[in-house]
């Protein structure tokens, strides 16, 4: 995700973010949560990067497919508190 999302800030969320606290779970693809003012350009940089879109997320976001087949939800966040994340 490091390359078609660079200079677009990003976070890794659900069952791979909490890997370093609590047991592993099985899970089969990445969810990813980017600020809703990006969510356009994440979905053309995804399409360019030869991503397949899947669906939309009832949540806010999309649904994807790496040309490796591995699964990726895209969450757009809208609160304000979006923006303050650490780091």
């Amino acid at each position: 995700m490091k390359g078609p999302l660079r200079g677009i800030p990003w976070a890794v969320a659900d069952a791979v973010a909490t890997r370093r606290y609590m047991p592993e779970r099985a899970t089969q693809g990445l969810d990813i949560v980017v600020l809703e003012r990006d969510g356009q350009a994440v979905r053309r940089r995804l399409l360019d990067a030869g991503f397949s879109p899947v669906g939309e997320l009832s949540i806010g976001g999309s649904s994807w497919r790496t040309p490796s087949e591995v699964a990726v939800d895209v969450i757009e966040g809208q609160g304000e508190w979006w923006p303050l994340r650490p780091g």
